[in-house]
């Protein structure tokens, strides 16, 4: 067993504890400022709620239906991850939804944009904390990207809004992040 999924079922006996620390968050209604356009405000708060139940829904360990595989998981930090692929192409994409203990929500998005498909086993295992730092990783893998999705609230209302992209530039050998400019 990997260190990973050792932590990950020692946070087990931890679980009602975090569990009941998400779900006392406030929900969030509204964006704390008026948006240049009101739909996008609206579908963002949206995006956030969904997100939020369908973490806080999620039960423990590995679960399979119908199309899709999922992992839980809570981090030592209170951090609860929800990370799934499907499972026609399970080394095409990984999604990973985190519920942190403030409210944060990140949505994360590893996918091939072409080329040769990495095995996904471990990061779907251990879900994708930290690759975006891991230059290594993206080096043996430039064909991969991460996209992001970063919803802050502040008790009932949407702070802020952060969607960007990682990837590797192999003429500067880093990773880059830029911010997404569509949704």
């Amino acid at each position: 067993m990997s260190s990973t999924l050792a932590e990950q079922r020692q946070a087990l006996r931890l679980w009602p504890s975090f569990q009941r620390t998400l779900e006392a968050l406030p929900t969030v209604e509204q964006t704390m400022q008026e948006w240049d356009d009101p739909h996008l405000g609206a579908e963002y708060v949206r995006i956030y709620q969904v997100s939020r139940e369908k973490v806080l829904e999620a039960e423990p360990g590995f679960t399979q239906e119908e199309k899709t595989e999922t992992h839980c998981f809570f981090s030592p930090d209170g951090t609860k991850h929800l990370v799934s692929r499907l499972l026609a192409r399970p080394n095409a994409r990984l999604n990973e939804i985190r519920a942190l203990p403030n409210g944060l929500i990140i949505r994360l998005y590893y996918e091939n944009t072409a080329g040769t498909e990495q095995p996904l086993d471990n990061l779907f295992e251990q879900g994708l904390a930290g690759i975006e730092e891991d230059i290594g990783h993206f080096a043996r893998w430039p064909n991969y990207v991460l996209r992001f999705f970063i919803l802050t609230p502040s008790e009932s209302y949407l702070e802020s809004v952060f969607r960007g992209v990682c990837f590797y530039d192999a003429e500067s050998g880093e990773i880059v992040t830029e911010e997404a400019t569509k949704l």
